[in-house]
């Protein structure tokens, strides 16, 4: 490759036939000029080339740098699915296990009150006996009473005895109502 130093330090022999040297010499100088600034615009496309090949390069290695980002990130969003279908998962195992175990807990305690409920109704019933038996051996000895009192001598007056059958009766009455109420608060 000629360079613009080359033109200018070419000689050539003069002839007689040739050309005039100022001319040669001129035009050289312009060709000389002309490679100058052919070699400044090629140095400077050159050094923009070098440039542009080093931003070229970063814009490779970012696009890399991108697409590893990328793909990390779509790595990342399956985890995420997979951890959240685990999650979901899980969580439905354990509201089962829970809901599993409260009803085992809900049986456990309805069983446990039927149980007491039945002892209650038990302890009702023998109550109800005791008090049963209770009255009727007090009115048997209300009874053995009455009749001792009237195998005493002397006589009682028709209206005091009436009193004291009505009094009687009353009691009687109240006593009937007490069970009754007492079976209905049972159940």
């Amino acid at each position: 490759m000629i360079t613009a130093n080359d033109v200018m330090k070419k000689s050539f022999e003069q002839t007689k036939l040739g050309y005039r040297q100022e001319d040669v010499d001129e035009f050289l100088g312009q060709i000389a000029d002309t490679l100058k600034t052919l070699e400044g615009e090629n140095a400077k496309l050159l050094s923009q080339k070098e440039e542009d090949e080093k931003k070229i390069e970063v814009l490779v290695a970012s696009i890399k740098q991108y697409r590893a980002d990328e793909e990390a990130i779509k790595d990342a969003m399956i985890d995420a699915r997979r951890q959240k279908q685990n999650i979901i998962t899980e969580a439905e195992q354990k509201a089962a296990e829970i809901i599993a175990e409260a009803s085992s807990k809900a049986d456990e305690l309805k069983s446990s009150i039927t149980l007491n409920i039945d002892s209650e109704k038990a302890e009702l019933e023998r109550v109800q006996a005791e008090v049963k038996d209770f009255k009727k051996s007090l009115l048997d000895m209300y009874r053995d009473h009455i009749s001792l009192i009237s195998s005493l001598p002397g006589e009682i007056e028709e209206d005091e005895e009436e009193e004291y059958e009505e009094e009687y009766e009353d009691e009687t009455e109240a006593t009937r109502h007490f069970d009754t109420s007492a079976l209905r608060s049972a159940e």
